[in-house]
């Protein structure tokens, strides 16, 4: 046997090689794992950045036919909820909340002005808008059910021993979950 002449010496050091070896092709198998779902998470918060901003842009156009019937009303809900803000990408998870929140507030807002008008009501344009923000939802929702089960894989190998050592060391945290309608 070839291992038979090897002195003991020899041995240790070859086993202790072949740990070390193992023991850095899993850290770089977790890296790459790690940084996969990484990338994951953020190529599905684009999602979301994709559908608010389409979302905004949709109320923005609903506002504007608003606008031409019912002009002082819609002076005092462009105040009060769709100009002073626009989306910014780049933002953190709750911005995004936030910004969801105001978008589902000027919604209301715009619901409540129109409801009325029935010559706003009856027109193309307005139908127009409505399947376009129906389809902004679905949309928004199939965005949140991806980043959030792209932010489960990540968070939960994040989450164990000792993969979460590797992930500190490689600068990775836990990402937030997107939530639409959270209740306080």
């Amino acid at each position: 046997m070839i291992f038979a002449n090897l002195s003991l010496g020899w041995g240790i050091f070859l086993g202790a090689i072949f740990l070390v070896a193992l023991i850095f092709i899993w850290a770089l198998v977790t890296i790459n794992r790690l940084r996969k779902y990484d990338q994951k998470a953020k190529i599905a918060e684009s999602g979301i950045d994709l559908a608010l901003t389409k979302r905004y842009d949709s109320l923005a156009k609903w506002f504007e036919n608003a606008k031409k019937i019912a002009k002082k009303e819609t002076e005092d809900l462009g105040k009060s909820f769709l100009f002073p803000f626009k989306f910014q990408e780049n933002t953190t998870m709750s911005d995004k909340e936030a910004f969801q929140e105001k978008l589902c507030q000027t919604e209301l807002g715009l619901k409540s002005l129109t409801e009325n008008q029935a010559d706003l009501l009856n027109s193309d344009s307005y139908r127009e808008i409505q399947l376009e923000i129906l389809n902004i939802e679905e949309h928004l929702q199939a965005a949140r059910r991806f980043y959030n089960a792209a932010v489960t894989q990540l968070n939960s190998l994040i989450s164990r021993f000792p993969q979460s050592l590797v992930a500190d060391a490689i600068s990775i945290d836990k990402r937030p979950f997107f939530e639409l309608g959270k209740k306080d």
